[in-house]
């Protein structure tokens, strides 16, 4: 912890001067910098935001400023069939909707806190999307993000919800899908259940889940062809009640994802992305 008055100067030497240096040597220096920037946020977030809050009522869709370059690598449309512009279809009105939800509405104390938390969130998410890091420094990342929900409620944050909570989701079930870190499944599926919360108001994380998430997520998935895509979709069981079952079913949904990737791989009835 440091003395308030030097928490936004300290953020900026962090952001500015520390980073290009961690960038040089990730593996080692990035947990500690990750380490930095929650304690920072975590225990000066009254520096960044007024300690009030309120419920209130957001009819902005799920993008922004920040949204929009998180999402700018995952949302270029990879696949531009009647099949797949089917299954995303209404995507859009589902986001509006989801975030028109009761939410922790809060304000930044000025645009310079805004900037620093957005830059602060931009680290967490690289870290979590660079494949090359080894689990012990994801790992970080995903305490982080963790930490910084329970102690101040990321997750249910209004700029969290509409700007960044899709591009993490994406990018966590993305790690899933392609295996990268193994050994961090469990992890990845429990913060991926946090946010599905966070993200669908606490109503077991359903609508937001099923509508938005795995929609995207589909129509970003290479090596399957529409007409399994739209199966996948469908037969994901929704009887969600808790974290273990959430953490179940997705489990088994990418399990099928990359079996119907193999099978589609390795099938030639399947060439060309369409059955034969």
């Amino acid at each position: 912890s440091c003395p308030p008055k030097i928490v936004i100067p300290t953020s900026h030497l962090a952001l500015d001067k520390l980073l290009p240096l961690v960038r040089s040597a990730p593996a080692d220096l990035l947990p500690l910098l990750l380490r930095l920037l929650c304690s920072l946020l975590s225990d000066h977030w009254k520096e960044f935001m007024p300690s009030s809050s309120s419920s209130s009522s957001s009819s902005s869709s799920c993008n922004g400023p920040l949204g929009d370059i998180l999402l700018r690598g995952q949302l270029e449309a990879n696949h531009t069939s009647n099949g797949t512009a089917g299954l995303v279809a209404g995507i859009s009105s589902s986001t509006s909707s989801r975030c028109s939800s009761s939410t922790r509405k809060q304000e930044f104390i000025s645009p310079e806190t805004q900037s620093l938390f957005e830059r602060m969130l931009l680290v967490i998410y690289e870290s979590l999307q660079d494949t090359t890091l080894p689990p012990g420094t994801v790992r970080s990342a995903i305490e982080v993000l963790q930490q910084l929900n329970r102690e101040v409620g990321l997750f249910r944050l209004e700029h969290f919800r509409e700007q960044m909570c899709l591009p993490y989701a994406m990018t966590i079930l993305q790690l899933l899908l392609s295996r990268a870190h193994p050994l961090l499944k469990e992890e990845l599926l429990a913060l991926l259940y946090d946010l599905s919360v966070g993200a669908g108001d606490g109503e077991k994380c359903g609508r937001w889940t099923f509508d938005i998430l795995l929609p995207q997520v589909l129509s970003k998935t290479d090596g399957v062809p529409d007409e399994m895509r739209v199966h996948l979709l469908a037969s994901v069981s929704r009887d969600i009640k808790d974290g273990p079952s959430f953490v179940k079913h997705m489990a088994a949904f990418v399990g099928d994802v990359c079996y119907a990737q193999m099978v589609c791989r390795e099938s030639p009835e399947w060439n060309n992305g369409s059955k034969a």
